[in-house]
């Protein structure tokens, strides 16, 4: 969902007007929180070691969506419909 200017505009003018308090709310990990619909899996970085096995013999699975997949934003706004 994106806000645009003037519904920005119009809520702090309500705020005046109506002497509401405005409080911002930012979702800096919104796209972590949204459920993942597929597998992902991703290689170890380097500096990762497993005991006892090589590193490149594993990989991680994902549990959640991260920055940077194209589903990211169309999973999170459809977590809300």
């Amino acid at each position: 969902p994106v806000v645009t200017w003037f519904t920005i505009r119009l809520m702090i003018t309500f705020e005046i007007i109506f002497g509401w308090n405005l409080k911002q709310i930012d979702f800096i990990l919104a796209y972590p929180q949204a459920p993942i619909e597929y597998d992902f899996y991703m290689e170890l970085h380097h500096g990762i070691s497993v005991q006892g096995a090589n590193s490149t013999d594993y990989a991680l699975k994902l549990l959640a969506n991260v920055y940077g997949q194209n589903q990211g934003g169309r999973v999170w706004n459809d977590f809300f419909d």
